[in-house]
């Protein structure tokens, strides 16, 4: 394992570089490009118009016309038009990462990707997942993970996000999940410093304030003050103790090692530009049938059987321990550069757990039930014949009727509903005032 894991993350490093080496080659800079004596000095010179009102929820039925998709959204939003994304996490986020560092990541199957695109996209879900919808909200193409070279297009934001990655380097031996919120930065540094070097060659080099004609391009340098980072992350921090049977004070004790590490993250991108930050919090995983079917919890007495929902309470007790203590992280960190900053988390447990719990509310059949799965077994689900994983394991007839796809990992539908709900507006702490640039 361990050898296993350091030639995995040379290989991410070596991604990494030959990531950063194609875009520098085939990319220019528009003749319209900013002067580049320095990131501030074009923050302060810079003045672009995008107005616009909050997302009210009242409808999902226009294309969003804010930015450059490629494709139509299921959301219409009059939000700020921020020109891109930097998205980093775990598995909830992640677009194709894991499935480039690991050929048996069960993404890489069919029917993952049934609903969308159609074919196995790398997502860990059967179609778009929430930061395919901020996409789309945006009017911004999908994003691509950083690590996919070649035909990538990064001039619209970058997808660090890993399935199985951690907020915190302790579980780094657990394959894929050395892809903590600390390499994660480290690849959007690179990234970053990189497109700096780009823009500051290309200006100095006669005929070359040009687009070349390349599948991947490369974002202005004002894209890292305009951006919208979202950060989803933690989840496996937590995840994996439970499953290593870690005696409950220990896991207490550990879990605002969580937080701290996604506030360090926050902290760096705000000291790296970002202006427009939103963390979501940790879903309900003690309601997946992954943990009330495959944990052994006898040990944590109570705390190891299930709440009236039939969640375990072990996995809802951490999850709302760290989730609290985040959110006054946030709150703090919001209150000390309230001059420069817009920063909130995105409350996703609660929308989860009730779109889990009371499923026809929301105008799903079931729950906690794999789509994903197999016939005849309680939940459609069985620990040895997993989505992706076994044959047997087959899709439901209409995964619209169901809010879990995998017994992990929700279906698009579920995610298209949060996501409804997170535009309401009431899901984020603090208020969440959209940060745009106005003559």
């Amino acid at each position: 394992m361990e050898i296993e894991r350091k030639w995995l993350q040379t290989f991410v490093l070596a991604f990494t570089f030959c990531t950063l080496q194609l875009a520098t080659i085939c990319n220019g800079v528009r003749n319209d490009s900013p002067t580049l004596d320095s990131e501030a000095s074009y923050a302060a010179g810079h003045h672009e118009s995008c107005h616009g009102t909050q997302y009210d929820g009242s409808s999902l039925e226009t294309v969003a016309s804010c930015g450059a998709a490629d494709h139509e959204s299921d959301f219409h939003a009059k939000l700020c038009c921020f020109p891109a994304i930097f998205s980093f996490g775990s598995s909830v986020a992640d677009t194709g990462t894991s499935v480039l560092v690991r050929v048996d990541a069960p993404p890489n199957n069919f029917p993952y990707g049934r609903t969308f695109p159609g074919y196995s996209s790398g997502r860990w879900s059967d179609g778009r997942l929430l930061i395919d919808f901020w996409a789309e909200i945006l009017g911004l193409p999908y994003l691509d993970p950083f690590v996919k070279s070649g035909t990538s297009r990064f001039n619209h934001g970058a997808n660090f996000a890993c399935g199985g990655g951690t907020a915190t380097d302790k579980y780094t031996n657990i394959a894929p999940s050395f892809f903590s919120l600390s390499l994660q930065l480290y690849q959007f540094k690179k990234f970053k410093s990189q497109v700096l070097e780009t823009h500051r060659v290309q200006e100095l080099v006669p005929g070359s304030g040009h687009m070349k004609d390349c599948g991947s391009t490369l974002p202005p340098v004002s894209v890292f003050l305009d951006a919208l980072y979202i950060v989803a992350a933690g989840a496996n921090d937590i995840w994996y103790p439970v499953l290593q049977g870690t005696p409950i004070n220990d896991m207490r004790v550990a879990i605002p090692e969580i937080s701290a590490s996604i506030m360090r993250t926050v902290e760096a991108l705000h000291e790296e530009g970002a202006r427009n930050i939103l963390v979501e919090d940790v879903y309900p995983a003690g309601c997946m049938l992954v943990a009330i079917k495959d944990g052994n919890y006898t040990r944590y007495g109570d705390l190891g059987t299930l709440d009236s929902d039939g969640c375990v309470k072990l996995l809802d007790h951490l999850i709302q321990l760290h989730n609290a203590i985040l959110k006054e992280e946030i709150a703090a960190f919001a209150r000390k550069h309230s001059d420069d900053l817009s920063i909130a988390l995105v409350d996703t447990y609660s929308i989860r757990r009730d779109l889990m719990t009371n499923p026809a509310k929301y105008g799903f059949k079931y729950g906690m039930d794999t789509c994903c799965g197999s016939d005849g077994m309680p939940g459609r689900y069985k620990s040895d014949e997993k989505c992706g994983k076994s044959p047997r394991a087959q899709p439901c007839t209409d995964p619209k009727e169901y809010v879990v796809w995998d017994g992990l990992h929700y279906t698009e539908a579920a995610n298209k509903a949060t996501m409804k709900a997170i535009l309401s507006g009431a899901h984020f702490h603090p208020e969440f005032t959209l940060r745009w640039n106005q003559s």
